[in-house]
């Protein structure tokens, strides 16, 4: 699926974060997840893109100034 639209959800977990990643890709947004925790949203990655959507995964601390710049860079 190709679009221009993207979604940024920090903090994702889950809970809240991976029902609105899901959403976010379901209205065909490509969606980039930031947490602290590689393995849970490897695991939303890969829910994602066995639907057909696209993802990309970043951890940070999203209290961390400095991680998150690396994060989005």
């Amino acid at each position: 699926m190709k679009t221009d639209k993207v979604a940024i959800i920090l903090g994702t977990g889950p809970g809240l974060g991976r029902a609105l990643a899901l959403k976010f890709s379901n209205e065909g947004y490509k969606v980039a997840l930031v947490s602290r925790t590689k393995s849970k949203l490897e695991k939303i990655e890969k829910e994602i893109e066995s639907l057909g959507g696209e993802a990309f995964i970043a951890t940070a601390d999203i209290t961390n100034e400095k991680e998150i710049k690396v994060a989005f860079n």
